[in-house]
């Protein structure tokens, strides 16, 4: 569950779920590594720098301890002396799938990449797993090498079959090609090996939508609900669909059971938002940004900025108020009488009679 938890992002939930395991065993190095990658994914580096060094003092002759440390260094700016603890991890470890594995993270991150690439493959080469060959797909889509990203996915999927977020990138990278039938197998595989998660039913959603099933497309939410009854991410996605489909007031409906399902969390507040914001429901999403920002003023520097960009928007494209109406007569006022009538024209004088003397 530990790992799970740090998988799907929820790092405040894993370092919890950590402490205990090395607090019962103080001398569990490897939970000193997994803490650390939790407490560094979560933004506490300080911490996570520390944890590392512990899980190197306990087991010096490990990799992972010094692969650990140097990820934190790197995000702490110190990349001397996190690229001299890489280099302590590959002299441990040069036939350690795990070790190639954190060196390819590290290029990545230094955006090194056709070296991280190499790094990823002799991961791939020195175990079976779907993870290096994920990651080397993360690095080609950075280099826009579409046909290299679609190859790996491939392999991964070959390579753990029983992977899901194997399956969901292949069907996504499927999707970005149109190639709907493919898309829709993988995420299929992705829901038989991952029951529990929400992630390839939601997508499986998505693709059934985007070739117009829709019956199809809502059976996947409607016969799952009851499983991820609580779950903001699945409301949302299920709200995409219904956008998808015209129902524009069951896509809002859904949106504010997320909203209410996210709880403090303010990352899927943002996501919220966004889904309105992407939909020009621009006053709900102002609404729930600032919610967030109240939630957690940390955000208040970024997610202001969002406020401030919707309002700005909303103000340009709205409409001049319409002229006030003029004033109604007062009901006891007389009518006004009708225009004068057009005088008529003067009558020309009568010609006076010739005078039979004229020209005399």
């Amino acid at each position: 569950m530990r790992m799970i938890d740090r998988e799907q992002g929820r790092f405040t939930e894993a370092v919890e779920n950590f402490r205990p395991a090395i607090e019962e065993n103080p001398k569990f190095w490897t939970g000193y590594v997994n803490l650390s990658d939790a407490l560094r994914l979560g933004g506490r580096l300080d911490e996570a720098e520390a944890t590392a060094r512990k899980a190197i003092e306990l087991n010096p002759s490990a990799a992972d301890g010094h692969t650990a440390l140097a990820m934190a260094l790197l995000d702490k700016g110190q990349n001397d002396a996190a690229f001299a603890e890489v280099e302590k991890s590959k002299q441990i470890g040069p036939k350690d799938s795990k070790v190639h594995l954190a060196v390819g993270k590290f290029l990545h991150k230094l955006q090194r990449y056709e070296e991280a690439l190499v790094s990823y493959r002799t991961s791939a080469q020195l175990a079976v797993g779907a993870e290096p060959l994920l990651r080397a797909a993360d690095t080609a889509r950075v280099m826009k090498r579409d046909d290299d990203v679609y190859e790996l996915l491939h392999q991964a999927v070959q390579s753990d079959p029983h992977n899901a977020r194997a399956w969901d990138a292949l069907g996504k990278a499927a999707m970005d090609r149109k190639d709907f039938k493919q898309a829709t197998d993988a995420f299929l595989k992705a829901t038989q090996n991952a029951p529990l998660t929400p992630t390839g039913y939601v997508l499986l959603g998505e693709a059934y939508a985007r070739q117009k099933r829709f019956p199809e497309a809502l059976a996947v939410f409607t016969k799952s609900a009851q499983r991820f009854h609580s779950d903001p991410a699945f409301f949302t996605g299920w709200s995409e669909v219904l956008w998808l489909q015209g129902d524009k007031q069951g896509a809002a409906q859904k949106l504010a059971e997320a909203e209410a399902f996210a709880g403090g969390d303010v990352d899927l507040l943002a996501t919220v938002a966004r889904s309105l914001e992407a939909h020009n429901e621009l006053a709900q999403a102002i609404a729930v940004y600032k919610r967030a920002i109240e939630l957690n003023p940390k955000a208040q520097q970024l997610l202001s900025a969002q406020v401030a960009r919707l309002t700005t928007q909303m103000q340009a494209h709205k409409p001049d108020p319409a002229p006030a109406p003029a004033p109604e007569e007062p009901a006891d006022k007389p009518a006004a009488s009708a225009a004068p009538a057009a005088k008529a024209p003067a009558k020309a004088p009568a010609a006076k009679p010739q005078d039979k003397r004229a020209g005399l």
